[in-house]
Formats: structure tokens, sequence, C-alpha cells
């Protein structure tokens, strides 16, 4: 199957990303499917009832997992990458799938009788276990990466686009207030304010580690999607992008070329 095939066969599902409703099946079934073995291992008495059934669990949630990962590969092709959540994702598959034989292989040997098989069933039981803590935490943090990719900085900005109303206040008679003038913005030098005032994609400035950005023609060629760097706009954003990309050599030469200057340089 080729490569615009594979995307095809696993983008859309009624008009949804595939991707997020399968998310949800990779939630519920993984940590299930490895809760279920603990309690396996743990508790003999619900061994005959429960074993095989558990084991089918972490059977259906490393498919799951490996749809995600085809799914998420085609969502990323209309978003773009979504970095370190595809990271998880990824390394939760092996471990979702090494779950699944090491469950069998050890369901298996509760019910042989010899001694040999009661030995190498708490062998086995040891990475029965791990792997499911491993695989727990994996996909705790492939979640949390996601919606952090998805919902960081959208909440952010749309937090600090929000503004108290005034609380009205009663007065004996109308008095006239003077409106204070607002401070008038060099446009000539680099500072916050005037970057305040770059905050749409049309004219997109942004502050990082005390160095302005022209990030308007970045918008549509990053590779994360648009959304993060429209959430950059006419503010500091330095803990949004070290959050992403702190230490990353790749997305430090790309932010280099849009450099504008240093907070308190004049405007080029």
């Amino acid at each position: 199957m080729t490569p615009v095939m594979r995307a095809e066969a696993f983008d859309l599902v009624f008009g949804l990303p595939l991707h997020v409703l399968v998310n949800h099946a990779v939630v519920v079934l993984v940590p299930l499917g490895a809760l279920a073995m603990i309690l396996m291992v743990f508790v003999p008495r619900l061994r005959k009832s429960f074993a095989y059934v558990s084991a089918g669990i972490t059977l259906l949630g490393a498919v799951a997992a490996t749809l995600a990962a085809q799914s998420g590969e085609a969502l990323a092709e209309r978003v773009g990458n979504p970095g370190v959540h595809e990271e998880w994702g990824d390394s939760l598959i092996p471990v979702a799938w090494a779950l699944f034989a090491v469950s069998v292989l050890w369901v298996v040997l509760t019910r042989l009788k010899t001694g040999v098989a009661r030995v190498w069933k708490i062998v086995v039981a040891v990475p029965v276990v791990g792997l499911s803590i491993a695989s727990i935490v994996l996909v705790i943090l492939a979640g949390h990466s996601g919606a952090e990719a998805t919902w960081a900085n959208r909440v952010a900005t749309d937090t600090s686009s929000v503004t108290p109303s005034p609380t009205p206040s009663v007065t004996a008679s109308p008095e006239v207030v003077p409106t204070p003038s607002e401070p008038t913005v060099d446009q000539n030098v680099l500072s916050l304010e005037l970057v305040a005032q770059r905050n749409t994609p049309e004219s997109c400035w942004s502050v990082v580690d005390g160095t302005v950005y022209d990030l308007t023609a970045w918008i549509a060629q990053h590779p994360g999607g648009s959304g993060r760097i429209i959430g950059m706009c006419g503010r500091d954003a330095t803990a949004d992008y070290n959050r992403q990309h702190s230490g990353e050599g790749g997305p430090a030469s790309s932010l280099a070329e849009y450099r504008l200057g240093e907070l308190g340089q004049p405007v080029p």
C-alpha cells in the first residue's frame, strides 16, 4: 500500500478524523488490559474466569495503538506534525504488542501444572507487570502531549484576550472625567508595546527570549499547524516556544530566519 493510499485509508470517518476516534479506544483499552493483567498476576482467584479475557483486551489495545499511529500520520498531513505527541504514540506500539505477547505466554503457563511451568510463570509475571505499567505511563504521556499540542496555545490566547468588565459605580451627580490619553508607542524602536500592535495573522510579531521576530510568513509554513504561531502573535511567547522546542536545533534555525532584532533596538 502506497503512503497516499495508506493516508486515505486512515484519514476520515463520517467527516471526522479517524485519529480522534481511535484515540478514545487507546485511552480505554490499553490501560484496561494492563490493569487487568496486573490483577491476574496478583489475584489468583480471578484467573480462571478472566485470564483469557484480560489477554484479549491487551490485543485490542495493541491494535488500537497501531491504528492511532497510522491515522495520526494521516491527520498530520492536514494539520501539521504534532511533535513529541507522535513520538510517545510511536513508543506505545511496541510496548503494547509486547504486553500482549507476554500476557498470552503467561496465561498459557498458568494452565500448565508442571514444576517448570510454575517457575516460568513467576519469571514471565515480571515483564507482564513491568510492561503493563509502562503502557499506562505511555498512554498518559501521549494523551497529555496531544492535548497540549492541540489546546495549550489556544487556551493561553483565549485567556489573554479576555478583559474583565468594569464594575459600574454609583455617583451622586454626573461628572465629566477626562479620559487619559494612551501613551504613544515609538514606532522606531522594538518594544513589547510595538509587538502588541502586530497581533494578527496579517502582521504577526512575537518575542522569544528578548528577541523580536516577524512570524507572518511562517504561519502557513509551520509544520505543527498555523494555530500555534497565531497564538504567539503580539506577545512574549518565550514560555510557549521553550515548552515545545527547548534545546532543539531545527526550530531554532527556522526561527532565526525571521529575526528583527533585540528589544530596545531600532526597527529594521
